[in-house]
């Protein structure tokens, strides 16, 4: 049907939405060829209530072009004579407002929790999240997220490190494992056990699929032998030192323990008591660590490795066995506590170890000991670093000679 000339936009009122207004409806009816008159709202072809619509949805139109361009004064349009208009600015429709919102919700929970673990997240994690496939691949194809091991992400913004790759690990592997053996040790902060890669032990299907990773099958993990650091699972004081005996060499096993003694966070019982729960195979690797705790070596009253190491060599020239912190009395005054000591022979031992014997007042209150304890009689000899490297052995060689007079 063709439209009446009326309805075309009117000149004079600047109205672009192509609907009728009063100003454009004529006010008298027209005659028609029979010489009789129709009203207004018959010439268009709508009745007198579609009209009305029209006019109520045309105004509400008017209004939100009026809102808008009052937000953004910068978007004019213009009609056909010049006269300013404010246009209708591209309005989303509600589902994809509410997809937005929800994208922008999803990413905003997971950025907390990878804030949380280094800037990493696991596929359980996002599954909780409702996160889908499509959603993971995109982001990975945008950069936004970068695929570190089978089911973890870490984020762009974050930068590699180690304490993220010990995160990243312990993610892929799920809750039946642990990280063990040296990277525990490095999270106990033990001496004698460092290593770059990441060593994760428990049971279960996964396949490493990087260098910097290293996986032992073992049985479950008792619950005992189990512990919390840093937010990660890691096998417990006890526990690594028996894992380092079947990775480190000797020396470094002795350290380790030592340290571990030395601190208290483990004992020579909780080691035995893991030595008894482990399977029958796993004991034949730790007879060197049942021999060092049966030497009895490690003592929790030496204060720093120079004297477990000092200790070592006492031993390996056939010395007598020295008593250790030794309290030195004379005339039932207490003159001090000394490293080693030979009663019988008078000789003492103190470790000189920069830790523990720096600073001006420490180093004059070690003098004064000295002199009190050498006035009764006892012979004070000196040990530090460089003798236990001189490849001559002289100082342990002089000790030989005294203690044994």
């Amino acid at each position: 049907m063709a439209r009446a000339p009326w309805f075309k936009n009117s000149s004079t009122d600047g109205v672009a939405d192509g609907l009728p207004t009063p100003a454009t409806v004529p006010s008298t009816g027209t005659r028609r060829f029979d010489g009789t008159s129709r009203p207004p709202a018959a010439r268009s072809g709508l009745s007198a209530t579609a009209v009305a619509i029209a006019h109520k949805r045309a105004e509400s139109l008017r209004a939100t072009s009026q809102a808008d361009a009052n937000a953004d004064s910068n978007g004019i349009a213009c009609n056909k004579n010049g006269r300013g208009q404010p246009f209708l600015l591209p309005r989303m429709s509600d589902r994809r407002v509410f997809l937005l919102a929800s994208v922008n919700s999803v990413d905003a929970q997971v950025e907390k929790i990878a804030k949380r673990q280094h800037g990493l997240i696991s596929w359980s994690q996002l599954q909780n999240l409702r996160v889908t496939r499509h959603q993971i691949r995109r982001r990975v194809r945008t950069g936004q997220w970068l695929r570190e091991l089978p089911g973890v992400w870490r984020m762009s913004w974050a930068e590699p490190s180690w304490i993220q790759r010990v995160w990243c690990a312990s993610l892929w592997a799920g809750p039946g494992a642990c990280l063990s053996h040296r990277t525990a040790a490095q999270l106990w902060e033990l001496d004698g056990a460092k290593l770059d890669r990441v060593e994760v032990s428990g049971e279960t299907r996964q396949r490493k699929h990087c260098d910097w990773l290293i996986f032992h099958r073992t049985a479950a993990i008792p619950r005992q032998m189990q512990r919390i650091r840093n937010g990660v699972p890691l096998t417990s004081p006890a526990r690594t030192l028996v894992d380092l005996a079947t990775v480190c060499p000797e020396n470094a096993l002795e350290r380790a323990i030592e340290h571990a003694f030395r601190r208290r966070i483990s004992s020579a019982n909780e080691v035995h008591q893991v030595l008894w729960r482990l399977p029958t195979e796993r004991k034949a690797g730790t007879r060197r660590l049942a021999r060092l705790l049966e030497q009895g070596v490690f003592s929790p009253e030496m204060h720093s490795e120079l004297e477990r190491q000092a200790l070592r060599m006492f031993r390996r020239f056939s010395l007598p066995e020295p008593i250790c912190q030794y309290e030195v009395t004379a005339d039932d005054l207490v003159l001090g506590f000394v490293d080693f000591a030979w009663p019988k022979a008078k000789v003492i031992v103190e470790a000189e170890g920069f830790q523990f014997h720096s600073g001006r007042k420490i180093w004059e209150s070690d003098i004064d000991r000295y002199n009190a304890i050498t006035l009764r009689g006892w012979k004070v000899l000196r040990l530090t670093h460089a003798d236990l490297q001189d490849r001559t052995c002289a100082f342990f060689k002089a000790l030989a000679k005294a203690v044994k007079v």
